[in-house]
């Protein structure tokens, strides 16, 4: 399993807890941290406000870079191919590279109607182009990759997975997706960083309080850290390439490079989980 370094809060205010853009200063240090840890991989998106322009201006851009892109539905069939085309030319140029190792559609709802097998087939052009070395989706429901899965095999899928959301761990889902030899990234290990806050917040469902109230105890009886158990549990999950972090400062990528580094502790977090979407899924909250 290796770690991906999330952008959102490079170019944006980000999250729930209203966490603020990096500034310049710390992102210095955040690239050199990156760098001297040997980080491979960087997540970003076209909708994280600047983070392609900055990450286009730093050292960074010489990592393998995942991005996403969002299609309107008032797009014209007839326009799709060229919209995709000009967005992935921009992405690229904010980005000052030549080719993107990965191009995820950002919202699955891109893909619900008949014009699924139009994106797609944009999509492997550039491939083909050698623009884009592997395509694929982020998703945030196991019923949605079922669906795509008809008529599409990705090369990637990104999947929220965290002790309170498991709702991809259950079925072998996981292990039946390796056999089609998707890569797996899992993302929101934190929550957006509630499940490693002190902070009660008014914004989120009252029992997705109690659930990270409990977890907390939890980890104060174990005698272990939130970040370091949000980490080993996701490592323990078998199937999981890749785990994009958020992170708000340098001080944060270095413990998450810390505790990450530390031996495997064997233990699944079941006590927490809940597949009900209204507490887990921050499209709901609020």
């Amino acid at each position: 399993m290796k770690l991906v370094l999330g952008t959102a809060q490079l170019g944006m205010n980000y999250g729930i807890m209203g966490s603020k853009k990096i500034i310049c200063s710390e992102f210095l240090k955040i690239q050199k941290t990156a760098i001297d840890s040997k980080i491979k991989y960087i997540d970003t998106a076209i909708d994280y406000g600047d983070s392609e322009k900055i990450l286009g201006k730093s050292k960074l851009k010489n990592l393998k870079i995942i991005t996403k892109i969002k299609i309107s539905n008032k797009i014209k069939s007839s326009d799709l191919e060229s919209f995709i085309f000009n967005q992935i030319k921009l992405s690229m140029k904010k980005l000052n590279v030549n080719m993107l190792y990965g191009l995820l559609i950002h919202d699955f709802k891109n893909l619900k109607n008949k014009r699924q097998h139009l994106i797609v087939r944009s999509l492997e052009k550039l491939k083909q182009q050698k623009k884009i070395n592997k395509i694929g989706i982020s998703l945030y429901e196991t019923s949605e990759i079922k669906k795509i899965l008809k008529s599409w095999t990705p090369d990637i899928i990104q999947i929220p997975i965290n002790v309170l959301d498991q709702r991809w761990l259950s079925g072998n889902l996981i292990s039946r997706l390796k056999k089609k030899k998707i890569q797996i990234f899992s993302r929101s290990c934190f929550l957006q960083g509630l499940l490693v806050s002190d902070i009660k917040n008014k914004k989120v469902p009252k029992k997705l309080n109690e659930l990270i109230y409990k977890f907390k105890k939890w980890c104060e009886k174990k005698k272990i850290s939130r970040l370091e158990a949000c980490i080993h549990f996701i490592k323990n999950v078998s199937g999981v390439d890749f785990v994009v972090i958020g992170i708000n400062s340098n001080n944060h990528l270095n413990e998450i490079i810390k505790v990450f580094k530390k031996k495997k502790k064997n233990f699944l977090i079941r006590n927490f989980s809940t597949p009900k979407k209204k507490i887990i899924d921050p499209r709901y909250w609020n």
